[in-house]
């Protein structure tokens, strides 16, 4: 059975769950990245609460890594989550003039992909969700051990 048949039936049975990912791939990358090594409802509640905090991608570029930090403590490994944040937010800076992964559209799927583990904290499954929920590519994305089976 081909992939898409298995999709198309997935998603006739289960319907498409967006489960809080978000259409902006910058958000996604944080919201991913928060996610790691913690349980949905900490991260989920953490990244709201700093959304509330710093609206603006330039207020988080502004701000120390310790505020950072400390804005997502409850996420766990927030001292490395924030070094992360702080480190990609100087490469999309510099590499797209903005604090904006929306150009990625304009990249092909192994481009885009390129780009995003190149940024501090993501793998491969990580840049597939970022490309799949952000992107709208038709991409699937698979840790290592769906892959395994």
């Amino acid at each position: 059975m081909s992939i898409e048949k298995i999709c198309s039936s997935f998603k006739k049975r289960y319907g498409s769950p967006r489960l809080g990912n978000k259409s902006n791939p910058l958000d996604e990358y944080l919201y991913i990245l928060l996610s790691l090594r913690t349980t949905y409802w900490s991260f989920e509640k953490v990244y709201l609460s700093f959304k509330r905090q710093y609206p603006r991608w330039e207020d988080v570029y502004n701000t120390s890594k310790k505020k950072i930090s400390e804005a997502i403590k409850d996420a766990g490994l927030s001292n490395q989550k924030a070094t992360h944040i702080k480190e990609a937010l100087r490469k999309i800076k510099k590499d797209f003039g903005s604090f904006s992964l929306k150009s990625l559209k304009r990249y092909d799927d192994v481009g885009a992909e390129e780009y995003l583990v190149s940024l501090p904290g993501l793998g491969k499954k990580a840049a597939r969700c970022i490309m799949l929920y952000a992107l709208g590519r038709d991409i699937l994305p698979v840790d290592t051990h769906t892959q395994r089976v």
